[in-house]
């Protein structure tokens, strides 16, 4: 599909919308879905914004209380250092351990 072809596209699909008078078939939840992927920013914020809404509906249920996760330790940080990692969309600041240098990895568990 050319790009002229998918404005045309995006066009008649908008006439549609303003002739039906409302949100027939999810129309704006399918374009913002098709071109969520254009920047990666709002990619990201979408599919975390997800997860974070199934994790919570689940939470009630089974989920634990933390995640973990595995963590590279960059070139020039060493032990006791902070560390800010995203995880999921959220911003951790994780304390390096004892005994890691850099390129080694360690284990951190995340609330959830």
């Amino acid at each position: 599909m050319t790009e002229d072809t998918f404005h045309e596209l995006c066009g008649y699909l908008q006439e549609i919308e303003e002739n039906l008078g409302d949100d027939s078939e999810n129309l704006y939840g399918s374009i913002k879905a098709f071109t969520s992927s254009e920047s990666y920013d709002v990619f990201l914020d979408l599919m975390f914004t997800e997860v974070r809404r199934q994790q919570q509906a689940s939470s009630a249920v089974d989920a634990p209380a933390a995640q973990e996760m595995e963590v590279a330790v960059p070139e020039g940080m060493g032990p006791g250092q902070l560390l800010a990692v995203d995880y999921l969309g959220m911003r951790y600041e994780l304390t390096i351990p004892e005994g890691c240098t850099e390129g080694m990895t360690f284990r951190a568990a995340v609330g959830a």
